[in-house]
């Protein structure tokens, strides 16, 4: 009789510990989202490839010449995180004019070819995980980053040969 009520408590017992349990994680609506932790973090310069532009001229004589760009930002890298909560500074997206000028002699018998090359810095950017949990805002402590390339600069010469 005695292993019988004893059975009979931790059945009871483990009913009254599992039934609030799953109660609670049923009726608790959770939402989470990605948002950005803090601003871009600057890291590494890469340089594109020296690109001829318009024609050669032929010397002798100076050669000017300016060239313009816009900026651009392109996510190389998105850790996981989906594309609908990747959302930059609108400071950091904004669209610049870049320029860039040259002015070189070409001497005798010589061309010259105006050059340019786009130069990029790689940002990182925190993402930091937030849930919504019946309403409340909490971080979750974790943080992903992802990479963002962005053209921040024209270079330009002229080539003679």
């Amino acid at each position: 009789m005695k292993k019988k009520w004893i059975v009979v408590f931790l059945t009871l017992a483990a009913f009254v510990l599992v039934t609030p349990l799953s109660g609670f994680a049923a009726g608790i609506k959770t939402t989470t989202y990605w948002a950005p932790s803090k601003e871009p973090l600057p890291g590494k310069t890469n340089y594109s490839k020296w690109i001829n532009k318009d024609k050669a001229l032929k010397g002798p004589g100076t050669f000017k010449k300016t060239y313009t760009a816009n900026s651009t930002v392109q996510i190389k890298y998105a850790a996981g995180i989906p594309e609908k909560f990747i959302k930059l500074p609108p400071n950091f997206v904004k669209t610049e004019k870049l320029k860039t000028a040259a002015v070189r002699k070409i001497p005798k018998n010589k061309k010259g070819q105006f050059q340019v090359r786009d130069v990029y810095r790689t940002y990182k950017v925190p993402y930091a995980e937030w849930q919504i949990v019946n309403g409340k805002k909490r971080k979750t402590g974790k943080v992903k980053y992802i990479l963002v390339q962005k053209k921040v600069e024209l270079n330009s010469r002229i080539s003679v040969y």
